[in-house]
């Protein structure tokens, strides 16, 4: 019977001075939900992600062998583009940011950061020049808290990238 009373008397004293400890940490709540990914066409998965009220539409190649499994680094596609243009920039985004780094040297806002690491986050349409198809946006975020934004022209099929801007976040 001791024993039992023991044991609860240290059960009781953890208790004690493991509630404060509890109490004063911090919760952080989000309220992000993702929809089900879905293919939006075929090669390319979309989900709807909505953060306090705003919904996104993120973008990626499905390359998985499970049927649209998300990656760790999805891209927010801004406004609708046609499913063929998502898939061809996404696949040369690689290749456009190398041609858009040329034009980093030649934009003094750009110029320090042409030898950061960026990421794709966000593509957009944007204003169409004379002569091109069509010119879409790709925004890159880099490892140190500047964004690049390159406009990138399309033109016969061929993507090119054809203006940069840069801005710190």
């Amino acid at each position: 019977m001791q024993r039992y009373i023991l044991i609860a008397a240290l059960l009781a004293a953890a208790t004690a001075t493991a509630a404060p400890a509890a109490r004063s940490t911090t919760q952080t709540v989000t309220n992000d939900t993702d929809s089900r990914p879905r293919h939006l066409a075929p090669g390319i998965c979309h989900l709807i992600r909505t953060h306090d009220g705003n919904a996104e539409t993120r973008v990626w190649l499905d390359s998985g062998p499970v049927p649209c499994t998300v990656p760790k680094q999805s891209v927010q596609l801004a406004q609708s583009l046609p499913a063929p243009d998502i898939i061809s920039l996404l696949r040369q985004q690689a290749t456009l940011l190398q041609g858009a780094r040329l034009l980093f040297a030649g934009n003094t806002s750009c110029a320090r950061q042409r030898s950061y690491n960026f990421t794709l986050s966000t593509m957009s349409a944007a204003p169409a020049e004379r002569g091109s198809q069509a010119m879409y946006q790709l925004t890159f975020t880099s490892d140190r808290d500047t964004t690049a934004r390159v406009t990138i022209r399309k033109n016969r099929g061929d993507f090119t990238a054809w203006n940069v801007d840069c801005a710190s976040m």
